[in-house]
């Protein structure tokens, strides 16, 4: 009987070891989880800044009379942009030092975590590099983007200054080829036409407002997007302290059963 026992014991030891092997995997596989989420919002966050860029420089070609006015708000979004890139590396770097803390922790208990912890420091690592090298390209395309919009510009205004020209030697063959008499019809003409400017002037105004409020709504969903991602890491996190509470106590009693053994 004896014998017996101590056979079921140490079945029951690995049935254990192999319930502590597979919560290390998924363990394991919950923190790569994690690492691919984080990538995803960077991804993201990028992707915002590339488009609220994009938009910029449509407004400054359409709006050539408001540049300093346009130039302002540029520089206070890009203020807000780099605030906004601080506060997401602050609660970067907040994470990495709650992960560091519960590595040590985790270090003194058992040693193979040890070097699952230098294998997560090592991705990182790669991680930023990557990410550095991407940020260098990104901004070499935007003065590249930069440089070819200044030189559309410039062919536009060469453009639009050839077609004044033509437009000034045809009035002039025309006041050429009419009679003294239609002097009175021309005034009219120019009258006409100076209301019509006043119209168009008119229209880009409101055309103008209009896309400022829907700049406005744009930067409201894109902040409402950033709180629900950080609420997101914030469940994520709450999940991650429930688990290594539960492995605690696993291992807890696993003391208590290894003690009742030897007793």
């Amino acid at each position: 009987e004896e014998e017996e026992e101590e056979e079921e014991e140490e079945e029951e030891e690995k049935e254990e070891e192999e319930e502590e092997e597979e919560e290390e995997e998924e363990e394991e596989e919950e923190g790569e989880e994690e690492e691919k989420e984080e990538e995803e919002e960077e991804e993201e966050e990028e992707e915002e800044e590339e488009e609220e860029r994009e938009e910029e420089e449509e407004e400054e070609e359409e709006e050539e009379e408001e540049e300093e006015e346009e130039e302002e708000e540029e520089e206070e979004e890009e203020e807000e942009e780099e605030e906004e890139e601080e506060e997401a590396e602050e609660e970067e770097e907040e994470e990495e030092e709650e992960e560091e803390e519960e590595e040590e922790e985790e270090e003194e208990v058992e040693e193979e975590e040890e070097e699952e912890e230098e294998e997560e420091e090592e991705e990182e690592e790669e991680e930023e590099e990557e990410e550095e090298e991407e940020e260098e390209e990104e901004e070499e395309e935007e003065e590249e983007e930069e440089e070819e919009e200044d030189e559309e510009e410039e062919e536009e205004e060469e453009e639009e200054e050839e077609e004044e020209e033509e437009e000034e030697e045809e009035e002039e063959e025309e006041e050429e080829e009419e009679k003294e008499g239609e002097e009175e019809e021309e005034e009219e003409e120019e009258e006409e036409e100076e209301e019509e400017e006043e119209e168009e002037e008119e229209e880009e105004e409101e055309e103008e407002e209009e896309e400022e409020e829907e700049e406005e709504e744009e930067e409201k969903e894109e902040e409402e997007e950033e709180e629900e991602e950080d609420e997101e890491e914030e469940e994520e996190e709450e999940e991650e302290e429930e688990e290594e509470e539960e492995e605690e106590e696993e291992e807890e009693e696993e003391k208590e059963e290894e003690e009742e053994e030897e007793e």
